[in-house]
Order: structure tokens, then C-alpha cells, then sequence
């Protein structure tokens, strides 16, 4: 998880939209354990369970996961969904929210470095979300 003033500033400068899909990780561990306390306890266990699992671009399981493989396996175990493989069609499956408007579980994606879709994660509340991260897992 970023920290409260680093995910105001990267929120601002990345986020491209929000979004609750139609059909409906791992970070440091104090920041998790901290940030989840308020979320529900399926979303929870579900994000503990993939905390270590190094990133991998294409990565799919336990090994290895990126960003969309990651919202995917977790929109799977918690709440019984199916969403696309990449995140560009995670994208295309989503109805567009105002920021203001995000609840627990809605996805973020964010255009780095480029004018597409090109990450996402899952809105925890409380301005806080969870990813897949090239830098921490």
C-alpha cells in the first residue's frame, strides 16, 4: 500500500477513472494489515493471501502475478466474478464513476507513461487501494 500522502499526490497525477464492473499484491504488510481493518473480512483474507508473491509481468498465480492477473484472482475468490485477463479489458468491462463516488471492491486504473490503461488495482475505502507492484509485489 502507498502511504496517505503519496496516494493523494500519485491518485491526482495517474488516476484515468474509476470504475465498478459490470459483472462485478502485495504491498508492505503494516500498511495492509493497517489499511484493512476496515474492509470487508472476504477482501481481507483474500489480499493476505497474496502478500509476498512477487510481480511478473503475465504472472498468473503464486509465482509470480502483475496488476490485472492479480484484481482478477482477487475479483474471483472474493466476490465470485470473472473479469478479463488484462487490465485494458478489465477497462472495457467497467461503467465509469466519479472518484467521489468509490466504495469498497470498484477497480482504479491509471494511464503511466503512456495514453492507454496500463495498470490497475482495488479501492479498499477510505482512500486507500490495493496492487500489484513491480516494486514490491
Amino acid at each position: 500500500m502507498l502511504r496517505r500522502n503519496y496516494i493523494y499526490f500519485f491518485l491526482i497525477l495517474v488516476l484515468h477513472s474509476a470504475c465498478k464492473t459490470k459483472s462485478g499484491i502485495s504491498t508492505t504488510r503494516p500498511n495492509v494489515e493497517r489499511a484493512t481493518t476496515f474492509i470487508s473480512k472476504k477482501l481481507k483474507n483474500e489480499i493476505d493471501a497474496w502478500m509476498g508473491v512477487p510481480y511478473l509481468l503475465g504472472g498468473n498465480d503464486k509465482k509470480g502475478i502483475d496488476c490485472s492477473g492479480f484484481v482478477q484472482q482477487i475479483y474471483r475468490s472474493a466476490y465470485g466474478k470473472t473479469l478479463p485477463r488484462t487490465c485494458i479489458k478489465q477497462y472495457g468491462v467497467c461503467n465509469k464513476l466519479n472518484v467521489s463516488k468509490l466504495k469498497e471492491g470498484d477497480l482504479l486504473f491509471f494511464k503511466i507513461e503512456s495514453n492507454q490503461v496500463s495498470h490497475v488495482g482495488i479501492y479498499l475505502g477510505r482512500q486507500k487501494f490495493v496492487h500489484a507492484s513491480v516494486s514490491k509485489g
